[in-house]
């Protein structure tokens, strides 16, 4: 059975749509589209920006991010019927990449829930867990119509602990134990945009998962994308630089909080993970567009030094326009790491006349 088919099964109450350059949820008519990140570098994002007192705004976003993409698919409110078959199809879709439930307590009437996982994503190796921990804090806000529910890990393996144990309640049930809370959370409506520039185009077989998974680059089992030995997970493209802007709308340097974080993590990869892995006569370039193509920044061609992408994830939360800089900085980390010199990456041009998101990108060596 091939990865595709394996999340279909086991997230039933979803739709994706995976080739080359796009990873996209279908639920009905509405797309939510989603990019792989490295476990690694998301981890050393949370523990750089908590370093710096930014641990307050992680919260923030991560919950208002959680809250608006229940919203958008949408999930039911706690009020339905139905509601205990949604919520476990939604514990199953959550296994599908980012760990294993052991299992959880639901009381509907007073809003308390309490969940358990193994092998979590980012909280079980650096044991912060703020990101997780809010942005299912802002699922279950949406769900039982509540902004003011919020959410706290009382174990954790990334502490040391056999598992991560999630309680969620009412701050004033549960503050004993959390001093993070955030209910000023924002609808937002999907931009018209955002399904045109990232809908699916055309793209070749040879940059896809199901080719690297055959290659041996990549493996999936037991809730776990693994790439050469690094886990990577899908994340809805809008987190990365709604997380930027907030930051830097409150002072924290987004350089150390995000891009050097994300740059020695891809760096690491590269050198120690990749290049064993590739012919060592082999394009740098060519690696490069290969594995982030499969990743689903789009499709990835090299020419004359210069890198195109087209279909690049768009969302109108971009600072200034301009690709995340966790996305700049993977690819100057991932390029340094595989020709041992120190890559910067100049955006030349960035386009969505075509009906996508295209980029012209240009790596420079350094000094």
């Amino acid at each position: 059975m091939n990865i595709v088919d394996q999340l279909l099964e086991i997230a039933y109450q979803h739709s994706f749509q995976v080739q080359p350059g796009f990873f996209l949820e279908h639920f009905g008519n509405r797309i939510l589209r989603n990019e792989f990140v490295s476990e690694t570098a998301i981890g050393e994002i949370e523990k750089s920006t908590v370093k710096l007192g930014g641990g307050q705004f992680l919260y923030e976003t991560a919950k208002d991010f959680g809250y608006n993409y229940a919203a958008r698919i949408p999930l039911p409110k706690a009020n339905s019927i139905l509601k205990d078959e949604y919520f476990k199809s939604l514990i199953n879709f959550f296994e599908t990449t980012y760990g294993r439930c052991s299992g959880y307590e639901i009381d509907w009437k007073n809003k308390k829930v309490k969940i358990k996982f193994k092998n979590f994503i980012v909280c079980r190796k650096n044991g912060i867990g703020i990101i997780s921990i809010a942005t299912f804090a802002g699922l279950l806000a949406f769900m039982f119509e509540d902004k003011t529910l919020e959410g706290i890990q009382t174990s954790c393996e990334g502490r040391g602990d056999a598992e991560c144990v999630a309680v969620f309640g009412l701050f004033e049930d549960i503050k004993q134990n959390t001093p993070l809370k955030f209910s000023n959370i924002e609808p937002v409506s999907i931009n018209p945009k955002y399904a045109i520039l990232n809908r699916a185009i055309p793209t070749p077989a040879d940059y896809g998962l199901e080719l690297l998974t055959r290659a041996g680059v990549v493996k999936y089992q037991s809730s776990t994308f693994d790439v050469l030995g690094e886990r990577f997970f899908p994340l809805e493209i809008s987190f990365i630089p709604q997380l930027e802007k907030k930051l830097i709308e409150n002072g924290i340097d987004t350089r150390k909080a995000i891009y050097t974080p994300t740059y020695n993590t891809f760096q690491n990869f590269a050198e120690n993970n990749v290049k064993a892995k590739f012919p060592s006569n082999q394009n740098h370039l060519d690696v490069l567009c290969k594995l982030f193509s499969a990743f689903g920044w789009g499709y990835l061609q090299h020419l004359d030094n210069k890198i195109t992408v087209r279909g690049f994830p768009w969302t109108e939360l971009a600072v200034n326009g301009n690709p995340p800089t966790y996305f700049l900085a993977s690819v100057d980390g991932f390029l340094s790491g595989l020709t041992g010199k120190q890559i910067t990456t100049k955006l030349i041009q960035a386009d969505t006349g075509t009906g996508s998101y295209s980029l012209v990108l240009l790596p420079e060596q350094k000094g």
